[in-house]
């Protein structure tokens, strides 16, 4: 009997202290308990005095002579002192200040408290409407805020992070206005949390930007938080489609993001998984946009002014450190470094990697995209200690690709190959050659773009190297006649905030690809959503991959001068095998492989084959472009065609 009372007096203790600390209205609900029992006990011992009153009078002089000392005086300053009645109002009186007036300001000003240590720690939650909602945080949040409050003037931006939150609040503050620090909400929320996640109003909000905690398993936090939150806007019954970005560290994990669908769903909202890798966003914008408008500097193109049909030249690029930056600068001038005059003088783009340790780390490389490097050209050196100490050649087995590659295991610090480079440079003026200089270290990115052989200045051959804080004497030596070919790149305070103009291209020509049969297309930019959303993720990638290569193409075809009114017919035959080229390199760069011989005779005798095999990533379009009909037959150099016949309309 003791051992279950015992249990039962524990259990209410529990459930006291945990909903007297929790929230005020159960603090509240509790101080008007304690006030009943107080009236309830008051009102059995003492009702003979209140016996002539009614129910309702009896309950208010009770309350009143809890609270108020009025009758006390009364009685006291009375002639006939009545001691019993005395006493009796005394209690009440005691009781009250007590169990009302003691317990009421105790609650009240625990509840101010609360609420406000509440605040300080993220713990209040509000109720937003088409907010901008960032869960996660690194020292490079404040400036995807920045980028966001410019963007969209008129909403709240809700920051959840998992702690800290009061020093992370004031550091956040200390970057903006005292009007745009208004805007901004910081609350707690763990991503591995549904009911933090659950009070983010998931089901209004605008735009989700996943960044994450820095740690080991962000990637994977991230993209289990994706699922969370799709889930829970399902839940929710949201009807608005939702964009998520969602950044992802890890080259790997950022590879196969792009080959699969993480969410799949049958009907109602598009919950848009969008990727996003601040290595890759950072190539992007020095290949493909070649600029960084924040910082105000403009990366030259690869291609300079242009390779034409007839151009005797071609493009070299070297990347400094096979570090993620480095794989990310190198695959991204893959996909763009296409151009018409492999077709006539077999002028292929070249990238070589430099590293230290660069044996094991290619063989990694050529194993990761193990398609691509069968069908590529392949040349490996070592130098130590000024001299070639190695070479192997690796031969394509088939030769059919406009780019090849090259790895060169140099020690750090060693100026031999730079010596070499520079020796091939001094009578060479059909190669446009580019430094990408991606060590992790921001201290060999420098000493390697400001200390290599005079021929690189005095040649202007552009130098982009990483540099993620910009100083000041930097910029002012930049600008020097003798480093004003020198580029810096990877600044931590532009954004993760993707392309918007990137992916509005994406959308028109996935566009033209789905209306290809329709005698004129009418840009509609609802149709345009649509048909992009019922896309896998890879198609995205895909088109995404196939627009960044605009301005390249509009330079084989028209110089400096800019987008052409109009192609003609040789100009577009020959533009359209080097757009085959470019989508021979991104199908394998997305994990396909070309089929065999044996399956292309599958494919003849069965057509179902061919859906078949590129479910399994086996497509039979990989070929060169003479070949293509032997499979598909002439209808598929449309799809080749279209692209270029709508220059104008994808660059508008």
């Amino acid at each position: 009997m003791r051992k279950r009372l015992r249990e039962i007096v524990s259990k209410f203790q529990l459930s006291f202290d945990r909903s007297f600390s929790g929230l005020v209205k159960y603090q509240l609900l509790w101080m008007c308990l304690f006030i009943f029992i107080a009236l309830l006990f008051l009102f059995i011992l003492f009702f003979p005095g209140y016996k002539e009153q009614s129910f309702s009078q009896i309950v208010s002089s009770l309350f009143v002579d809890m609270i108020s000392p009025v009758s006390l005086r009364t009685i006291a300053y009375n002639d006939s002192f009545d001691v019993q009645e005395y006493l009796r109002l005394l209690l009440v009186y005691v009781v009250g200040m007590v169990f009302v007036s003691g317990l009421l300001i105790a609650t009240l000003s625990n509840a101010i408290r609360t609420r406000a240590e509440s605040f300080r720690n993220g713990l209040t939650t509000y109720s937003f409407d088409n907010h901008l909602l960032i869960l996660g945080y690194d020292n490079s949040v404040v400036y995807l805020i920045g980028d966001l409050l410019q963007k969209y003037p008129d909403s709240f931006i809700v920051l959840g992070v998992s702690d800290q939150v009061s020093n992370r609040r004031e550091f956040v503050k200390g970057y903006f206005s005292s009007s745009d620090a208004k805007r901004i909400v910081m609350v707690r929320c763990r991503l591995n949390s549904i009911s933090d996640l659950e009070k983010l109003s998931l089901h209004r909000t605008k735009t989700i930007y996943l960044l994450g905690e820095v740690g080991d398993d962000r990637d994977a936090q991230n993209l289990m938080a994706y699922h969370s939150i799709v889930e829970l806007c399902r839940r929710s019954g949201r009807k608005e489609d939702l964009s998520c970005h969602v950044l992802v560290q890890d080259r790997h994990t950022f590879s196969l993001s792009r080959v699969g669908n993480i969410i799949t769903l049958a009907d109602g909202p598009d919950y848009e998984l969008i990727t996003m890798n601040k290595e890759e966003m950072w190539c992007r914008k020095v290949l493909v946009d070649n600029c960084s408008r924040k910082h105000g500097i403009t990366y030259p193109p690869l291609d300079k002014e242009g390779i034409g049909v007839e151009s005797p030249c071609n493009v070299h690029l070297v990347v400094c450190g096979m570090t993620d930056m480095g794989y990310a600068m190198a695959l991204t001038a893959a996909h763009i470094a296409h151009y018409p005059n492999f077709l006539t003088a077999k002028k292929k783009s070249k990238i070589t990697f430099v590293d230290a340790d660069a044996h094991k780390k290619m063989a990694e490389f050529r194993s990761k995209y193990r398609a691509l490097f069968d069908l590529s050209y392949v040349l490996y050196h070592e130098y130590t200690a000024g001299r070639e100490t190695n070479r192997q050649e690796f031969l394509p087995s088939k030769d059919f690709l406009d780019i090849e590659w090259e790895f060169c295991q140099v020690p750090d610090f060693d100026d031999t190959y730079w010596e070499i480079l520079a020796k091939e440079q001094e009578d060479n003026t059909n190669e446009y050659l580019t430094m990408a200089i991606c060590y992790d270290s921001q201290k060999l990115c420098q000493n390697v773009a400001f200390y290599l052989p005079e021929i690189f200045y005095e040649k202007n051959i552009p130098i982009f190297y990483r540099n993620t804080i910009l100083y000041a004497y930097e910029k002012e030596l930049l600008t020097s006649d003798k480093f004003n070919n020198i580029y810096p790149f990877g600044m931590m305070d532009e954004s993760y905030i993707s392309d918007d103009k990137l992916i509005r291209r994406a959308k028109k020509l996935n566009y033209l690809y789905e209306t290809v049969s329709c005698e004129t297309v009418v840009e509609d930019e609802r149709e345009e959503e649509l048909a992009w959303q019922k896309l896998s993720i890879v198609k995205k990638w895909s088109n995404i991959y196939s627009v960044m290569s605009l301005d390249s193409y509009v330079r084989s075809v028209n110089g400096v001068k800019g987008i052409p009114d109009s192609i003609t017919r040789p100009q577009m035959e020959m533009m359209a095998a080097v757009e085959h080229n470019r989508w021979n390199i991104e199908e394998l760069l997305l994990g396909y492989r070309p089929t065999t011989e044996g399956e292309d005779a599958e494919i003849l005798k069965d057509k179902s084959k061919k859906a078949e095999l590129k479910r399994r990533y086996v497509h039979c379009d990989i070929k060169p472009y003479i070949e293509l009909k032997t499979i598909s037959g002439e209808s598929i150099y449309v799809y080749d065609s279209i692209k270029i016949l709508n220059l104008k309309q994808l660059l508008s």
